[in-house]
């Protein structure tokens, strides 16, 4: 008798699960409603937790998108993927918040609480303003039925100024946590000096199989902690052709290198071999393919003629308008008047108004890529420090180069990069320190997930 009873209890409890399952699952509100992450005493329900996945999938599939890849969001796996990891994610945004209210950052000044609204009201702001035009180039609306439009959009993306806010404060709860728990992480003056060593090293090493890598590093405003030989400083007066030229020169010259690709694709068809046993239809088909290719081709090459016979026309006519001044700088110059007044009073390129170009000038190697041609080999031609070349024309016009110096070949001082290195480590360290007490606060929170409630 017990062993029936206890068999229909197994049996009713299996049905009412059942039909807790059914009800759940045929109800949207109960549906959305459903525990996904759980720490202590809060939760993420299944609509919270699905927004964050869409818009970490949507995210990826914009990234994806830039770089000319593509990305299925669609793909279960994927999906799944990104489920799992939105879960971890989540149960330690739980578990940081949790602790940071534990230990009362929470507590907010009056002046906290402006800079707050103001950072709030500048991103809400701005936010609403891309949405508008975005809204707007779709949709071609304006005035009163964009203003519903955006209005309508807003409201259903449950987007308002009091959600930026409270995420706002999230996010600098999170930071003030951070802070807290990093405080005492330090890094020591034997931990600098031995990553200033393997910096140099690592730099020696990039620099003897790249050369024209410390340039590259120079120029992106790279921290410098090895100069290598090779390199010589570049100092030059530019005299440029007329802005409207210049604009000019380029749409003519964006035009004829945008029918390359077209004119090379229609060269294709109209070479194209004739198939192994085409019939009759086949060869009519592929003889007016050809010749519609052929039709568009020289249409284009006509362009491109008219383009280039413009082009040439407006150069000279460019070039000869400042050429008497160019030669008169260039004169000024092979009389040894100072080259650095040259620079300041005719010199109209921007860089060398600036440090440290201004002082010391541009740094060349052999192999650089970063400067036109004609002007890499003009500066590379020049024998000696002090030599000045002839005018070098290019397309931003006539420019006397003079070899200003050798780069002599050295690590830096510490002292120039002391404090990069130092902010560098610390970051490091203080990441490292974070993840791992972040971890053991993960661990003894007792998250429970239910991703089995997703599908």
């Amino acid at each position: 008798m017990k062993k029936t009873i206890f068999f229909l209890a197994v049996l009713l409890a299996a049905a009412l699960a059942l039909s807790g399952c059914n009800l759940i699952a045929t109800d949207p509100v109960l549906d959305a409603q459903q525990v996904i992450v759980q720490v202590g005493p809060d939760t993420v329900t299944k609509a919270e937790f699905n927004q964050q996945v869409d818009n970490q999938l949507n995210s990826m599939a914009q990234l994806y998108a830039m770089f000319g890849q593509s990305y299925d969001p669609t793909n279960a796996a994927v999906r799944r993927e990104a489920e799992q990891s939105a879960a971890g994610a989540l149960a330690e945004n739980l578990v940081l918040l949790q602790k940071a209210k534990a230990q009362g950052l929470d507590v907010w000044t009056e002046e906290e609480e402006k800079a707050i609204a103001e950072e709030a009201q500048t991103s809400y702001d701005t936010t609403v303003s891309n949405y508008t035009a975005q809204v707007a180039a779709e949709q071609g609306l304006e005035g009163d039925a964009l203003t519903a439009a955006v209005n309508e959009g807003l409201v259903a993306a449950d987007y308002t100024l009091d959600k930026v806010i409270e995420s706002l404060k999230k996010q600098k709860l999170q930071d003030k946590l951070r802070a807290q728990s990093v405080a005492d992480v330090a890094v020591g003056e034997d931990e600098i000096t031995a990553a200033y060593n393997t910096r140099i090293q690592e730099k020696k090493d990039a620099y003897a199989a790249n050369l024209p890598q410390y340039g590259s590093d120079l120029s992106s405003g790279s921290a410098i902690y090895y100069v290598p030989a090779g390199y010589r400083y570049i100092k030059h007066v530019l005299i440029q052709i007329a802005d409207e030229a210049k604009t000019r020169m380029t749409e003519l010259q964006a035009k004829i290198d945008g029918n390359a690709a077209a004119k090379q694709d229609l060269q294709q068809q109209v070479d194209r071999a004739v198939p192994e046993g085409a019939s009759a239809e086949d060869l009519e088909s592929l003889a007016q393919n050809r010749a519609d290719a052929q039709k568009q081709l020289d249409e284009l090459n006509t362009q491109d003629a008219a383009a280039a016979a413009e082009l040439e026309e407006l150069k000279k006519t460019a070039f000869e308008a400042v050429l008497p001044d160019a030669q008169a700088v260039l004169q000024k110059a092979q009389l040894g008047l100072n080259f650095d007044s040259l620079v300041v009073n005719y010199g109209q390129d921007p860089g060398m108004q600036s440090e440290p170009a201004k002082t010391q000038g541009y740094a060349l190697c052999e192999g650089m890529t970063t400067y036109e041609p004609a002007f890499q080999q003009a500066a590379m031609a020049l024998a000696k420090p002090g030599d000045i070349s002839d005018l070098v024309q290019t397309n931003y016009g006539y420019h006397i180069l003079r070899y200003a110096d050798d780069l002599a070949e050295s690590a830096v001082d510490i002292a120039t990069v002391h404090s990069t290195l130092q902010g560098e480590l610390l970051t490091t360290k203080q990441d490292a320190a974070y993840e791992e007490v972040v971890a053991q606060w993960v661990k003894e929170a007792g998250v429970k997930t239910y991703l089995g409630r997703l599908h």
